[in-house]
């Protein structure tokens, strides 16, 4: 459940058989006790990643909080790969509409992909679309990133980031300058997705159904 699998229609259905589809992606998670879980891990990050042996002696303290956030999502990516190389599968290539290509993205963005998402899925008949699908029991990938994200990094701007006198001062400046960004990056694709799902809901479930050019 908390590998990220992608969710594949069958374009060939009926219209009403596909619309049915995405309507039950959108029934509300079973995941409280997951999220209390990860509330309580949340909280042992925030208090042991500033502390040995979570400290990286090569960077500042605020460079080491936020290499510790990139080794989890490294790890996470790891994950993924090794749990669909023992299933021998490829990752599928999941629909545009979930590929964010700028942040934050702008409400009317949104908007006009997940209308595309929805559209794609009722006019077409051919093939197969593949879309990230909502963990029945554990929060998305994409969202625990974003949770820890939200937690670590007001922490780290307030670690010190003297970078004089360490060995490789170069690597804990570039350090220091990039985990901000890539800690933003990661942060902001939990929101993009967590909207994109959210509007296409709101598409399905509504009276009348969207209008398809």
């Amino acid at each position: 459940e908390f590998t990220g699998r992608a969710e594949r229609i069958d374009l060939s259905l009926n219209k009403a058989s596909k619309l049915q589809l995405l309507r039950d992606s959108c029934d509300p998670a079973a995941t409280r006790n997951e999220e209390e879980a990860d509330a309580y891990a949340l909280e042992v990050l925030k208090q042991q990643l500033t502390n040995a042996p979570y400290r990286e002696p090569l960077l500042t303290e605020q460079g080491s909080l936020y290499w510790n956030v990139d080794q989890l999502v490294l790890t996470s990516n790891t994950w993924q790969a090794a749990s669909l190389e023992r299933e021998f599968v490829s990752r599928p290539t999941v629909h545009k509409a979930f590929v964010p290509t700028e942040f934050p993205t702008p409400k009317e963005t949104i908007e006009h992909k997940a209308h595309q998402f929805v559209c794609d899925v009722l006019t077409q008949h051919k093939g197969n679309l593949y879309h990230p699908t909502k963990s029945l029991t554990h929060s998305p990938i994409e969202q625990r990133l974003r949770r820890v994200a939200e937690a670590l990094q007001p922490i780290a701007k307030e670690l010190p980031e003297r970078t004089a006198g360490l060995p490789f001062e170069t690597i804990a400046k570039l350090q220091n300058d990039l985990g901000p960004l890539f800690t933003h990056l990661y942060r902001e694709s939990g929101v993009y997705l967590e909207a994109v799902h959210a509007s296409i809901c709101t598409l399905v479930n509504a009276p009348a159904l969207p209008v398809c050019n």
